[in-house]
């Protein structure tokens, strides 16, 4: 019974589809790497969602900002 851990393990309590997420990314990293770089991106994308719901954030309203915020730098240059 040879049962790997993962760097993810810890997150098994907290968060179990974003510790599953990492561990599919750990897993596909040497056989297929692109996939465990979407598996990296979905990873990154719940995290900040789970973040910005935690301090009272939207996501959406963020980007929106940001990209407001762009687009007014460019014009000011």
């Amino acid at each position: 019974m040879d049962q790997r851990l993962s760097n993810f393990d810890f997150l098994d309590g907290l968060d179990p589809e974003l510790a599953n997420l990492g561990k599919l990314a750990e897993s596909y990293f040497q056989d297929d790497p692109s996939t465990s770089l979407i598996k990296l991106r979905q990873f990154g994308e719940r995290m900040t969602r789970r973040h910005a719901a935690l301090v009272g954030s939207d996501v959406q309203e963020a980007r929106a900002a940001a990209a407001k915020g762009k687009r007014g730098r460019k014009a000011k240059a």
